[in-house]
C-alpha cells in the first residue's frame, strides 16, 4: 500500500465528500499547511518541482496524495482496467526508486488495445504515471513540465530490454483532461488515458470504493444499508479473492 496514509494530516477530511472534486480540493487544502510541510519535507533528490504543483507549500504531500488515490483506484477497479495489484514506486517505504512510473501492476489476461498497438498477456509489465491537476481540462503537453515523455521513454526502453515491447502497457492516470493531440501522435497513442471524467464516474458516491479507501487510511468503515449493484458485487467478489 502506498505509505500517505501514515503522513495523511485529516483522513477523514479527504474521504468526506465522497468524490473526485471534494478530494482533490481537500488534498489541495492540506498541501498548503504547515502540517503537511512538516511531514513531507521535500527529498534531496528533487531538483524539480512541476509547475502544477509549486502552487503548494508542500507539493509532495500533494503529488503523494494523488498516487495514493490511484493505487486505491487501479485496486480497486482491478478487473476493469485487466490488472492485477498495484505496487507503488519510490513512495518513501519502498525501497525501489521511481525511475518515470508511479506504479508498476501486471496484465491479468490476454487483451487486444488496437489503439495503442499492444497485445497484452498474463503477467505482461504495466507502468503507470499519475498525474494532479486543480485544472479539470487540463491537457499534459510535451514540455510542460509534467515529464509525459521521460514515463514514455522509461517504460518502452525498459520494455524493449527486457523483450516485452508490445506487451507492456502505459497508462496515465490524471485529473485533468488527458493529453494534448501532439503528445498523443509523438508517442504514437501508446498511452492508456484514464481522466478526471472517468474517475469520477466510478468514484463519486460510490460507497464501496470510499469504504476501501477509509479502509486504506486506517479508518472505520461506514455502513452500507442498500445492495451493491451487480459492477460493485463482481468488484468485490474479486478483490477478497485475491486477498485470500
Amino acid at each position: 500500500m502506498h505509505s500517505f496514509y501514515q503522513y495523511v494530516v485529516d483522513a477523514e477530511a479527504l474521504v468526506k465528500s465522497q468524490t473526485l472534486k471534494g478530494f482533490n480540493k481537500e488534498l489541495a487544502r492540506q498541501s498548503n499547511t504547515t502540517e503537511a510541510v512538516q511531514r513531507y519535507q521535500v527529498l534531496p533528490r528533487q531538483q524539480v518541482v512541476e509547475d502544477e504543483y509549486s502552487q503548494f507549500k508542500s507539493p509532495l504531500y500533494y503529488g503523494a496524495g494523488v498516487e495514493f488515490l490511484s493505487h486505491n483506484y487501479f485496486d480497486f477497479f482491478r478487473t476493469d482496467y485487466n490488472l492485477v495489484q498495484m505496487v507503488s514506486m519510490d513512495d518513501w517505504d519502498n525501497p525501489q526508486r521511481d525511475k518515470g512510473a508511479d506504479h508498476n501492476n501486471m496484465s491479468m489476461k490476454k487483451q487486444h488495445y488496437k489503439k495503442q498497438g499492444v497485445i497484452s498477456a498474463p503477467g505482461s509489465p504495466v507502468r503507470i504515471q499519475t498525474k494532479g491537476t486543480l485544472n479539470p481540462v487540463k491537457q499534459h503537453m510535451t514540455n510542460d513540465g509534467s515529464r509525459i515523455p521521460n514515463f514514455i521513454s522509461y517504460a518502452l526502453s525498459e520494455a524493449c530490454a527486457n523483450g516485452y515491447a508490445y506487451q507492456t502497457r502505459l497508462i496515465l492516470f490524471t485529473l485533468g483532461k488527458g493529453i494534448h493531440f501532439v503528445l498523443e501522435e509523438n508517442s504514437h497513442k501508446r498511452i492508456e488515458v484514464v481522466n478526471n471524467k472517468e474517475i469520477a464516474r466510478k468514484i463519486d458516491n460510490n460507497p464501496f470504493f470510499w469504504n476501501e479507501m477509509r479502509k486504506s487510511l486506517g479508518l472505520s468503515t461506514l455502513d452500507i444499508s442498500h445492495p451493491m449493484d451487480p459492477e460493485g458485487s463482481a468488484v468485490k467478489m474479486e478483490l477478497d479473492t485475491l486477498d485470500n
